[in-house]
């Protein structure tokens, strides 16, 4: 159903919930509003997952149900635990609109990810500052019936660089349909664009540039 404004549940937050791995078919998302601890003034929005027929793979307690739900804070900051999350689903080659994945069943991992976090400032008594730690946060690992074309894609550059110049390559990535649906296509659309594409491709191992400018593809 389309996400919504109403307040559906009190479930846990991440951070303490029973499961740690776990298959489960996605039945529902919908979000809900919740006042903030630190100002009651203003709310935060949570995505909530509704799960159901689940498979437990790790868990902190015995969990012996067949449903279960996932909250997460919709923060849309770099190294927010929702960016971490949106950056999995593009990682198990999904694309299109949240909702699309209703009904499919998912493979979600707390596991770990590079996360921005709060601490006290040590040089400002009562103030915090940020910064881009380890941590955990909800992920999805694996979607039944999708797949990470992540490799594919990077084969198919490699292919249409070999043999061409730099302005060559980028008409010809930038035409090329066959390639739009694979895994991290929007990611390397932009490195194309501003021009780091070939470079990490050169720096990889994957490509060499000549002294006339042509990249050629390394066996």
């Amino acid at each position: 159903m389309p996400l919504s404004t109403e307040r559906t549940t009190d479930a846990a937050t991440d951070n303490r919930h029973p499961l740690n791995d776990f298959w489960g078919d996605l039945a529902d998302i919908n979000d809900y509003s919740k006042l903030r601890i630190s100002d009651t003034s203003k709310f935060n929005t949570f995505i909530k997952f509704d799960f159901a027929s689940i498979d437990v793979i790790a868990s902190k307690e015995p969990y012996n149900f067949p449903v279960t739900s996932v909250e997460i804070l919709e923060l849309n900051m770099p190294n927010s635990p929702w960016e971490a999350f949106k950056a999995s689903l593009r990682n198990c080659g999904f694309i299109g609109d949240l909702n699309g994945l209703i009904g499919k069943r998912l493979r979600m991992q707390y596991t770990d990810a590079i996360l921005s976090q709060r601490k006290p400032n040590p040089e400002a008594a009562g103030k915090f500052i940020y910064s881009n730690e380890p941590g955990s946060c909800w992920q999805v690992v694996e979607i039944e019936g999708v797949e990470n074309t992540s490799n594919r894609l990077l084969d198919a550059t490699v292919a249409l660089a070999n043999g061409v110049n730099d302005s060559t390559f980028k008409t010809v990535f930038m035409s090329d349909n066959s390639i739009r649906t694979m895994t991290g296509y929007a990611e390397m659309l932009v490195s194309v664009a501003n021009n780091q594409a070939l470079d990490m491709l050169v720096n990889s191992g994957k490509l060499t540039k000549g002294v006339d400018g042509l990249y050629s593809k390394v066996a």
